[in-house]
Order: structure tokens, then sequence, then C-alpha cells
């Protein structure tokens, strides 16, 4: 399935729906730690896609975490 995501740069991953949160923030290779959300929610790193319910060309937003 395709997602989009969002942040200072849009991205398009082909992803599968059962892949944790916390692998699909490793396969983006962003240079910063980053937090994704979806319709506002903050999503759990241990937890799937699926798990949320994200279908096929859904947007994902990321935002960077700070440190301090």
């Amino acid at each position: 399935m395709i997602i989009y995501i969002k942040g200072i740069t849009e991205l398009c991953v082909d992803i599968n729906e059962n892949i944790f949160i916390y692998d699909l923030i490793k396969k983006l290779n962003l240079q910063y730690d980053i937090s994704l959300y979806y319709n506002g929610k903050r999503l759990d790193n241990n937890r799937m896609l699926s798990d949320y319910n994200i279908k096929n060309n859904d947007i994902l937003t990321y935002l960077i975490n700070q440190k301090g």
C-alpha cells in the first residue's frame, strides 16, 4: 500500500500494512528523531499501521522530537 508522509518534506512510501511504526520510521531514514501522527493522534512505535486502520493513500504527519 502507498502512504504519504508530510512534515518538512513530503514522502511517498510503498509498504505493507502490517509494518510496525518503529520499522516505518527506520525505513524513512531521516536524520532526526520523529514522531508519526494520523488524524491528530500520535502513533505508538510498538503498534502496526493496521492497528490504526491506516489504508492505501492515507496521509501521516511527522514532527521532529526536540531534546531537552
